[in-house]
């Protein structure tokens, strides 16, 4: 579950230095220096706002999972590739050729199949004898 959230972190961060996420002026915030024993204080702080992607925008990224670093999987966490929904495959696929994974916005036709909230999304599918998590984050 760890490695999940790290991943789900990872695109987060991902989104924000892609400029997908930025400050409501585009500049970093101030810091004054004081000679007291707290530090540095911060005097305007960031204020995030989304550019770019609408608010509910998912993203979904496939990566390899190393086995030998591989967490224990239950059944409710993984899947097999030929046992997924013919649209789960789909977008499975899609998400593995991209280089930065899929965006799927609230207004698109087609919603997302991996969706943030959805409990029977796995986080691990086992395709052609390889273990990939499927990671997912949402503005």
């Amino acid at each position: 579950m760890a490695a999940v959230l790290l991943r789900v972190l990872a695109l987060v961060v991902l989104a924000v230095t892609a400029g997908c996420v930025s400050t409501d002026a585009g500049q970093a915030p101030t810091v004054e220096e004081t000679d007291t024993l707290e530090g540095p204080t911060q005097t305007d702080a960031p204020t995030l706002t989304t550019m770019e992607y609408p608010y509910g925008t998912q993203f979904v990224s496939v990566e390899r999972v190393d086995a030998s670093v591989a967490p224990p999987l239950s059944d409710a966490e993984s899947a097999r590739f030929e046992n997924l929904t013919r649209t789960r495959r789909e977008t499975f696929l899609r998400a593995l050729d991209a280089d930065g994974g899929l965006t799927f916005r609230p207004s698109d036709e087609r919603s997302n199949p991996f969706g943030f909230g959805e409990s029977d999304r796995p986080e691990y599918v086992r395709y052609e004898g390889t273990w990939y998590l499927v990671a997912v984050g949402i503005v």
